[in-house]
């Protein structure tokens, strides 16, 4: 997330322009060291104390920080029938899989490699598509 500055939606509903110190358009110039004397918006610029007011105040959807865990959490995202089928599982695609989380410094779960490994265990039949689901949300087994 970004700090103070100059925000600006880029227009596609989703995500900001970003300039801490600075923004110069046609016919405009603006500075942070000067930003309580503008009258916003200045050409779509204002100035906010973070990403996170700026994307309420523009209607724009926050951003979240990728979750990553450790290796022991996200297998604690399984049930234990689960962990015990991928575990014992002989498919070298469920092998590649382990052997990828556990060498990583963490399991980030919105990682293209992750999805796509929690989505081939269900293909496998190890979980089921709304369990996938479930892991990749990050949302423990009741």
């Amino acid at each position: 997330m970004n700090g103070p500055g100059f925000y600006k939606s880029v227009g596609d509903g989703q995500s900001v322009y970003y300039a801490p110190n600075s923004v110069t358009g046609p016919g405009f110039s603006l500075v942070a060291t000067q930003q309580a004397t503008y009258i916003y918006p200045v050409n779509g610029w204002t100035w906010f104390a973070d990403e996170n007011t700026a994307r309420a105040t523009l209607l724009l959807p926050q951003i979240s920080a990728p979750t990553q865990l450790t290796f022991q959490q996200f297998l604690g995202l399984f049930t234990p029938t689960e962990q015990v089928a991928i575990i014992n599982s002989a498919d070298p695609n469920v092998k590649l899989l382990i052997l990828q989380a556990t060498a990583n410094n963490g399991v980030t779960l919105s990682d293209a490699v992750v999805v796509a490994g929690v989505d081939y265990l269900a293909s496998a039949g190890l979980l089921t598509s709304a369990r996938a689901a479930m892991v990749l949300a990050n949302t423990p087994h009741a």
